[in-house]
Formats: C-alpha cells, sequence, structure tokens
C-alpha cells in the first residue's frame, strides 16, 4: 500500500511533466523566462539525471553514482530537445521497474543516497519531493512562456464548482 501510494505519486508528476511538455516547442523548451533562471529543458536534464542516478541498483549501489555529473546537469545543455527527452524516457523506465518491483515489505531495509543511511521509505520519499518540486517549476515556465494559450493541466481559476 506504501510503494503503490509512492508509485502512484511518481507517476501523477509524470504525467504532469509529460503533458507539460508536450505544450513546448523546440524553441520554448530552451527558453529562459528570466536571467539566472534555468530553461524547462535544464531542469529536465536535472530531473533525468537524478532519477537515473538514484533509482539504477537502488537497493544495492548509493543513489548519487560516481558517474553522474550533477554540476553539469545545470549547464546550457549541447543536447538538443531529442535527446534529453530520450534521457527523460530512461529515467520514466527506471521509476516504473525500480518502484515498481519494491513491496511494503521493503520500506525499512536500509539505502544509501550520497553516503547516508536511510530508510526506503524516506530515500523514495525524499526523491518524490525533490521530483514534484522541480516538475512544478517547469509547469510555471511553461504557464509563463505560452501565456493564454496555456492548456491548464488541473482544475483551472473559478471553476471548482
Amino acid at each position: 500500500m506504501i510503494i503503490a501510494s509512492i508509485l502512484k505519486e511518481y507517476e501523477k508528476y509524470i504525467s504532469l511533466l509529460d503533458n507539460t511538455i508536450k505544450q513546448l516547442n523546440g524553441d520554448e523548451f530552451f527558453q529562459h523566462i528570466a536571467d539566472e533562471n534555468n530553461s524547462a529543458a535544464v531542469i529536465l536534464k536535472h530531473i533525468s539525471g537524478n532519477l537515473i542516478s538514484r533509482l539504477t541498483n537502488f537497493m544495492t549501489e548509493d543513489g548519487e553514482k560516481d558517474w553522474r555529473n550533477r554540476d553539469g546537469e545545470f549547464e546550457v545543455p549541447d543536447e538538443d530537445m531529442k535527446d534529453l527527452l530520450s534521457q527523460w524516457e530512461i529515467a520514466k523506465g527506471l521509476v516504473k521497474i525500480e518502484v515498481g518491483k519494491l513491496k511494503d515489505e521493503d520500506i525499512s531495509k536500509v539505502v544509501r543516497v550520497r553516503g547516508e543511511r536511510m530508510s526506503v521509505v524516506e530515500a523514495l520519499v525524499r526523491n518524490v519531493s525533490h521530483f514534484s518540486y522541480h516538475v512544478g517549476q517547469i509547469v510555471f515556465i511553461a504557464k509563463t512562456i505560452k501565456g493564454d494559450s496555456w492548456n491548464n493541466q488541473s482544475i483551472p481559476l473559478k471553476k471548482s464548482r
């Protein structure tokens, strides 16, 4: 039940992110809405790198892999949109595979993230929180860029009833 709930949260934000990315063309995907802010592309690059690092061999290896270049994730990507979306597909696949194979009896097992020991449930909650935070940033960027042509992904203003 707990793992299923965490996986459901991942899936909710994956869907929100996928539907948001679909609204952006290539130029918009790389656009900065203000100086010193990241583009949707940079944030997606970071999200993908984080998920791939954290979830690869989740139960047996530290979540911060030696091959990950976290600082490089925040550089303006040399990749095109297709490359970034390919990395995103890998990250989504790892969520479904690695989190999907866990059982509730695994939640108290110990894993490591950046050398810190924590329970499986702590590591997953920490990661899904991090992920949802960055998805919210991308949604805000896309909504700002699209303006009136934004296709709302939740309940529109004054439409709650």
